[in-house]
């Protein structure tokens, strides 16, 4: 319990101090969009490391042979959706900085970013929720819950950077339902590389052609608002259809024991 108190600080003060950094206005550039990137980059290349060593003092191995990677390709269609298709292909959304070093280090910025997130909640939180949980399916669904609510909620510190409440309010809604989504899959897979890499290219290419990445122009047409409340219905459905149906208690006690490293001892007491 201590043990997790205090990576649990650890964790609290490292988000407090990208935070306060974050806010910072360093812009050696002379580009808002790029300055910013370069800087979130340094940060997680930082916080990277650190965090990957709070998941290890936990005695979590979050990154063992993957299984269940169907799982994984289908959470896939949800990120590659989050690219604006219909808005691109009729003009509406289009690419504003198309230099190679702009394009670089936005990816960069995404996949670093997707790295720090999923490495705090989905290594982090997830695995202490779930160790305090029954190693059953109710306790695998409550750390799925308690976690994504958790990277949703985080969400509103955009507010601290100037962002307007309704959208930041959806922005919490649907990162809620992508981490877990992310949640589900790291699970099912045992491997954090998979909801990373689901994690990067929702972020790639929802941002992509965003004014936060390296494009602009309108993106919430009615084709994309269909097309994606179908692909997400249907994900949805075989993520809950999997957890209900295709999930048992072995499977979620072979989880803790092989991740989160918990050994049931002869009294019936767990580490």
């Amino acid at each position: 319990m201590k043990k997790r108190l205090l990576v649990f600080a650890c964790a609290a003060v490292t988000v407090a101090a990208v935070i306060a950094v974050s806010v910072i206005p360093i812009k050696p550039f002379g580009n808002s969009v790029f300055d910013g990137h370069i800087k979130s980059i340094l940060l997680y290349a930082v916080c990277i490391p650190w965090l990957s060593y709070l998941i290890k003092t936990l005695g979590y191995k979050p990154f063992g042979k993957p299984v269940n990677a169907a799982c994984f390709f289908v959470a896939l269609l949800v990120a590659v959706n989050n690219f604006p298709f219909f808005p691109f292909f009729k003009g509406n959304s289009y690419i504003v900085y198309s230099r190679f070093a702009y394009v670089a280090v936005f990816v960069v910025y995404c996949a670093f970013t997707a790295a720090f997130e999923e490495l705090l909640f989905r290594g982090i939180l997830f695995g202490v929720i779930y160790e305090s949980s029954q190693k059953t399916k109710l306790g695998a669904l409550k750390a799925i819950a308690l976690s994504s609510v958790a990277f949703g909620l985080a969400h509103f510190l955009n507010l601290l950077g100037g962002a307007g409440f309704m959208p930041t309010l959806m922005q919490v809604g649907y990162t809620t339902l992508i981490g877990a989504l992310c949640a589900f899959v790291g699970f099912k897979t045992r491997n954090l590389v998979f909801p990373w890499l689901i994690h990067a290219v929702y972020n790639v290419c929802g941002l992509l052609l965003s004014s936060s990445g390296i494009g602009n122009g309108i993106y919430f047409d009615t084709e994309t608002v269909v097309i994606t409340a179908v692909i997400g219905v249907f994900v949805g459905a075989f993520a809950l259809w999997t957890m209900l149906k295709r999930t048992d208690d072995g499977e979620c006690a072979d989880y803790a024991r092989t991740v989160l490293g918990i050994k049931e001892e002869k009294n019936g007491k767990s580490r």
